[in-house]
Parts: structure tokens; sequence; C-alpha cells
């Protein structure tokens, strides 16, 4: 039988983090994707030999807007993601500063502070979905594009 304890709080902590680099790197990943493929959508457009037709040109455009849509929610994602981890510095620096009790204007502030918290939390959640949900469709837009377009020469 294993008598060593186990630091839960520590624990917590270490996959906290390996959950926050996962998010991030996860963010970044599908950052780079984006504008990857939104490269490809405009290198179409300047390489076209002829008109791409109406229904291609419509996928294509909604790709880039979609594209557009997914970059800027990454960066929003990015940038709330920072926000969050900075209202927590400040909630352990709070506890930190103010160990035990805490009564009054200090009580205040700290409730202000997880409620800002857990907006930029829940925003950061949502984001977290909303980012690949719309690189997909821009995605599929892109490929259902480039088979109407290209469809004759797949045969």
């Amino acid at each position: 039988m294993n008598t060593d304890k186990v630091d839960y709080a520590q624990l917590l902590r270490h996959y906290q983090s390996i959950n926050a680099s996962n998010v991030t790197n996860t963010v970044n990943v599908l950052l780079t994707l984006t504008v990857g493929v939104a490269a490809f959508a405009v290198n179409i457009l300047i390489n076209a030999k002829g008109p791409l037709g109406s229904s291609a040109t419509t996928c294509l455009i909604s790709s880039l807007a979609l594209l557009f849509c997914a970059a800027l929610t990454g960066i929003a994602t990015l940038f709330t993601r920072i926000e969050d981890y900075r209202r927590t510095i400040q909630g352990v620096v709070m506890m930190r500063d103010n160990p035990g009790e805490v009564a009054g204007q200090l009580a205040r502030q700290a409730v202000a502070l997880r409620r800002t918290a857990d907006r930029l939390n829940r925003a950061t959640n949502m984001l977290l979905y909303v980012q690949p949900s719309l690189f997909i469709l821009g995605f599929i837009n892109l490929t259902i594009s480039v088979l109407v377009t290209n469809g004759a020469k797949l045969k």
C-alpha cells in the first residue's frame, strides 16, 4: 500500500497548467491553419485563368469571410485568455497579501474580481468552440469552390 500523501492542490495546479498550454496551442494551430487556408483561397483568386462562376465565387467569398471571422475569433480568444490570467494573478496576489478573513472594501474587490474572471473564462470557453466551427465551415466552402471550379478536371 502506498503511504505517500498526495498533494491534490499541487496536482490540480499541474493539470491546470497543462490545460492552459493545450488551449493556447490549439488556438495557435487553428489560427495558423486559418491564415494558411485563407492565403490559399486568395491564391486561387489571383491565379484564376478565367471567371470562376457564380456558385464558385459565392463559396469562395463566403469561405474568405468565415476564415477571416475564425482568425478574429482566435485572436480574441488569445486576448481573453491573457486577461483571464491577469485577473487570476490579481486574485492570487490579493489572497497572498490578505490571508484569512476579508471584509469590507477588500471583500467587494474580491467578488468583483471573481465575477470578471468568470465572465472572461466563459467568453474564452465559448470562443474555443466558435473558432474551429468557423474554420471548418470556411474550409468546407473553399473545398466546394475548388471542386465546382475544377470538377471537370477531376474526371
